[in-house]
């Protein structure tokens, strides 16, 4: 009887495995789903998957995406830096990956182009190791287990106000659970899930089955309408229920100043790492994803957390900036675009704008090697522009070293 019931649920198991295979081969065959772009990972949560080659379309672009071996979205770097080359690496999310445009508009490679334009002692090398969906909690880990070893000059750390949010652990566990984070105990971090444990690697090659992404892709598209259903039922005073228009609220609940001292932590960590290595840390907001109209209701005043931030770096003698005011002009008030309507990550345009600002930053604050920090003024304005750009774009509330 006994091994009756083994050899039925031996059956059982080959023939639900047998049937897996086959519906990811037609699946693959039909092309119903495209690879996975991310794969897990034991120490940073997540990364793009290394040597992925694959078109990356929605209904406003195509574009053709190549992942390094390293599992960044840029070309290969060597780990040793040449005598003569000044490094910047880039630290962000999707907005600084830019997988929706073609590698060369992305601001990375743009900037770069830009800056070795310049008169410079040196050779300067842009490293991309921005990821989807990264908060500052996974960009510190990023630098740990990767950014060091490029031994860069320069860090440039991109925030946008989620990152505040996912930072705080009970947050980010609800968008991705078991992804690592830091809890402030005493003042210090304690990091949490890391390695991200056993179960990380089962979900890195069940993440690989096209036939589950495809599963998971019809799934999420019934979200609005199980949202829908299921909004009476929800906990709106659980911490994952924190939106985002609450953190202008004049009165802030609890959860968002935890968030936003764990986020200062954050800051002031990798700053004390990225010095350590011999490098310095600069930080750009690329702004807010809470409208104007609700940061002008709150008590707060526009962009007052990302204000009250920049306050906090310059404390700490870090160079910060905050680009949002610029593409909201170009974008609100002289209508030309910088993001895409419905996905809203930077369009060619809006990666044109966000790197001749970056490289008038870098100058501004001499965080760039040799002569190139002295350029005249008229030569700097003359280079921050951009063709068909209708106004200058700098900001007046950066921070200064």
């Amino acid at each position: 009887m006994r091994v009756g019931a083994v050899g039925t649920t031996s059956l059982v198991v080959v023939s639900v495995l047998v049937s897996v295979a086959i519906a990811e081969l037609a699946v693959r065959s039909m092309n119903l789903e495209p690879p996975p772009m991310w794969e897990f990972n034991r120490t940073v949560g997540w990364r793009y998957q290394p040597g992925l080659r694959t078109w990356y379309r929605t209904s406003e672009f195509t574009s053709w995406v190549e992942i390094n071996a390293t599992g960044l979205h840029d070309r290969e770097h060597a780990y040793t830096k040449a005598a003569d080359v000044f490094r910047v690496l880039l630290l962000g999310d999707s907005f600084t990956a830019a997988i929706e445009v073609p590698f060369e508009n992305s601001f990375a490679r743009i900037l770069e182009k830009r800056l070795n334009e310049l008169a410079a002692p040196k050779r300067v090398e842009v490293i991309n190791a921005g990821v989807g969906g990264f908060s500052t909690v996974n960009e510190l880990l990023m630098f740990r287990e990767e950014g060091t070893k490029y031994k860069p000059d320069l860090v440039l750390l991109f925030l946008v106000d989620p990152d505040i949010r996912d930072n705080f652990h009970l947050t980010a566990e609800n968008v991705v659970p078991g992804a690592p984070y830091f809890a402030l105990i005493d003042g210090h971090l304690v990091l949490r899930h890391f390695p991200t444990g056993a179960l990380t690697s089962v979900k890195r090659y069940v993440g690989r089955l096209r036939i589950v992404r495809l599963a998971y892709r019809i799934f999420a598209s019934l979200g609005p309408r199980l949202a829908a259903g299921e909004k009476q039922h929800s906990d709106l005073s659980a911490p994952h229920a924190l939106s985002m228009a609450s953190l202008y609220a004049e009165r802030r609940r609890p959860e968002w100043e935890q968030a936003i001292e764990i986020t200062r932590t954050l800051v002031r960590e990798l700053d004390r790492e990225v010095g350590a290595t011999g490098g310095r840390l600069a930080v750009v907001s690329f702004g807010s994803t809470v409208s104007g109209e609700v940061q002008g209701r709150s008590g707060t005043g526009r962009g007052g957390p990302e204000r009250e931030l920049q306050e906090f770096f310059a404390s700490l003698r870090i160079p910060s900036h905050w680009l949002g005011h610029c593409l909201d002009n170009e974008d609100r008030i002289h209508g030309r675009p910088v993001r895409f309507s419905h996905d809203r990550h930077f369009n060619t345009h809006g990666h044109e704008l966000v790197a001749a600002d970056l490289e008038a930053f870098l100058r501004d604050h001499d965080l760039l090697p040799g002569v190139v920090a002295h350029e005249t003024a008229e030569a700097a304005h003359s280079r921050a522009s951009v063709p068909g750009l209708t106004s200058p774009c700098r900001a007046s509330s950066d921070s200064t070293s």
